[in-house]
């Protein structure tokens, strides 16, 4: 079984800090009561020792996946889609300039192999919020490296 260590920032907006508590409070019972795969822990003493847990999870997340690489980057690219001239229905895609884009690529790349499609879009504003639910970060052009 793989366990997964998160963290989760609530912002509550309350006339009262006891206000806050309770309605966090719900929120966690709700969560607990609806999702039996989520435990809750803090830092304060919810867990005996929550480094240990921590470790743990992070340990089962690398044995699970042993073997295969993690994206060490990504990048969205504008492309074309052409059809294969001898095979009808049959296509093919490469990248093109953005004005020209019939679809806008995620690729994630793989260390010391290149580059694997994840998935295709109809708008790069598509792709970048697919892109931030993976990587948890807003898509930056500059930083991956890819086509504006």
């Amino acid at each position: 079984m793989i366990r997964f260590i998160g963290h989760i920032t609530i912002i509550l907006v309350a006339a009262t800090p006891a206000e806050a508590r309770q309605r966090l409070h719900f929120l966690a019972r709700h969560l607990n009561d609806t999702c039996p795969d989520i435990e809750f822990a803090d830092h304060n003493g919810d867990v005996d020792d929550y480094g240990a847990a921590e470790a743990e999870c992070k340990a089962s997340l690398d044995d699970a996946v042993a073997g295969v690489a993690r994206f060490d980057n990504y990048e969205i690219t504008p492309c074309r889609r052409f059809e294969e001239p001898d095979q009808p229905g049959q296509h093919y895609f490469e990248c093109c300039e953005p004005e020209d884009a019939d679809t806008w690529s995620l690729y994630g790349h793989i260390p010391g192999q290149g580059v694997e499609c994840i998935a295709d879009f109809q708008t790069r504003e598509h792709a970048e919020e697919v892109y931030a639910r993976i990587t948890g970060t807003p898509y930056n052009t500059q930083a991956q490296g890819a086509r504006p």
